[in-house]
């Protein structure tokens, strides 16, 4: 009895936590974006306090998915997504520590970069760019269930 008080308790405190944002629910998987600039630091962890990380695009169906699902607001600006090559070179998701072995980098861009160890999908298309972590974009962030 006490294991079900606990799980509506956490399904309360959960929904108030993932309904005080506007999540996108897309292929079975939810959403939010947000125009708030930030590091791509700040924007991990903003994501990580209403309940998601930063986004994992597990391929490039989902890659032009979220691309094209983004608000008008954010056009004009980059996305940070939850990868980076902190340990420069290794370029890994910031919710699993899983090496990425799907990447969509910009045509023309190096990956890479020395300093540069965040990735922002590109406010042109969907593709990737890796910048320094300090800049400020706006984010989307993800989770595997929502309201």
């Amino acid at each position: 009895m006490m294991w079900i008080l606990k799980v509506i308790a956490c399904l309360v405190v959960c929904k108030a936590v993932l309904g005080a944002f506007p999540w996108k629910k897309i292929n079975g998987r939810c959403y939010h974006y947000s125009e708030d600039k930030q590091n791509w630091f700040t924007a991990e962890r903003k994501c990580r306090e209403i309940g998601g990380y930063l986004a994992k695009i597990e391929d490039a169906a989902e890659n032009t998915i979220l691309y094209d699902n983004r608000p008008q607001g954010i056009n004009g600006g980059h996305l940070w997504i939850g990868l980076s090559d902190l340990d420069e070179g290794q370029f890994r998701w910031s919710i699993d520590q899983e090496l990425a072995t799907n990447v969509n980098w910009v045509s023309w861009h190096k990956a890479s970069n020395p300093g540069h160890n965040c990735v922002a999908m590109y406010y042109i298309g969907p593709s990737w760019l890796d910048w320094r972590c300090s800049s400020a974009f706006g984010y989307v962030c993800e989770t595997d269930f929502c309201f």
